[in-house]
């Protein structure tokens, strides 16, 4: 349904949408601690908003990530991407990009199904403390066999002021000392008739 990262905002979703949440739903809730060395008391919140009326579209999400990350040590600009190819037409509405202490850049380009390329997004500054979605001012349709590529730049070198240890062969993980290839994308289907029938993982996979 969502998250919360360091600088995020509320979710909120376009008029014509919503998400689905059928009867018998159970929340699981990922927290990611860090010790600080005392007993603390969690208080996460979360707060829905319930529309009255059927949305006309159903809002889907798609992650691109790569598990296999690895990024050398004192390695100034390490450079990795990873792609989804959707199979029907989408409309995208938000791109987020994330990652780390090391983040350093990202961009997701999207290349049609005639070769063309297009840069949907680049965050040339990208700031562990500031994440955020980004919302597209135009939706963006994506036809059908169009390759989305998510790639991220990390600065593992000892000029990185918020490097935990430059000296480190750094590897996926949740903790913030390790890092992630993470890009999160909302979109919705131009086909109406699939938006409840078609699972995001089958409707958006490579």
């Amino acid at each position: 349904m969502g998250g919360y990262v360091p600088g995020a905002g509320p979710s909120v979703l376009p008029n014509e949408s919503g998400l689905l949440l059928k009867k018998g739903t159970n929340f699981c809730f990922q927290l990611h601690y860090t010790p600080t060395g005392k007993a603390s008391t969690d208080k996460t919140r979360m707060g829905l908003y319930f529309r009255k009326d059927a949305p006309e579209y159903e809002i889907h999400s798609a992650i691109i990530l790569d598990l296999s990350l690895e990024i050398p040590a004192n390695t100034k600009a390490h450079t990795q991407s990873s792609s989804i190819t959707f199979r029907r037409d989408v409309v995208i509405y938000t791109l987020s990009p994330h990652a780390h202490f090391r983040g350093k850049a990202a961009n997701f380009v999207a290349t049609y199904p005639d070769g063309r390329e297009e840069t949907l997004l680049s965050v040339p500054k990208y700031d562990f403390n500031w994440q955020t979605r980004y919302e597209l001012k135009t939706p963006k349709l994506l036809p059908g066999g169009t390759k989305l590529t998510y790639t991220a730049i990390w600065d593992n070198s000892a000029q990185n002021s918020a490097n935990p240890d430059p000296n480190r062969v750094v590897m996926w993980g949740e903790q913030t000392w390790d890092e992630m290839l993470y890009g999160l994308v909302q979109f919705r289907f131009v086909d109406k008739a699939a938006t409840l029938s078609q699972n995001t993982a089958q409707a958006a996979t490579p």
